[in-house]
């Protein structure tokens, strides 16, 4: 499992390079992909909270999960709200997803400030955060 500094990190460098590479004039049709594999990587490297795969970009396996965990918990094979979880992380990102598409509409690529913004702040929590539990 990756420190959660080294995420925070990797997330930030990748979209930072997707922002840097349009911003210099590359395609950003092109460019996008860097953000999509900064995307899966980030997925595939967060660890499982309880129950919860915390996918920060897995849209329909979030939602996919809630729908099990509901049936499931019809037939009182899993806890009773234990699928509100995993609609409360897709509502997240359809909210993350509309503001995006928001902010897009009116500041182009330089939405992705936002996101690098965010980034920068998660990773300097955690490389404070890991200094402190030592």
């Amino acid at each position: 499992m990756a420190p959660p500094a080294a995420v925070s990190f990797a997330a930030l460098f990748g979209v930072a390079l997707t922002l840097v590479l349009v911003l210099i004039g590359f395609p950003p049709c092109r460019a996008m992909l860097v953000l999509a594999a900064t995307a899966g990587a980030q997925n595939a490297i967060l660890p499982m909270r309880g129950v919860v795969r915390l996918g920060a970009t897995f849209v329909t396996g979030t939602l996919y999960m809630a729908g099990q965990d509901l049936a499931l918990a019809l037939w009182g094979a899993a806890p009773k709200l234990r699928w509100l979880q995993h609609l409360a992380i897709w509502f997240d990102l359809l909210g993350g997803a509309a503001f995006g598409a928001l902010l897009y509409r009116f500041t182009g690529i330089h939405t992705l400030f936002v996101p690098v913004a965010i980034y920068t702040a998660f990773a300097i929590a955690h490389l404070w955060a890991g200094k402190s539990a030592t």
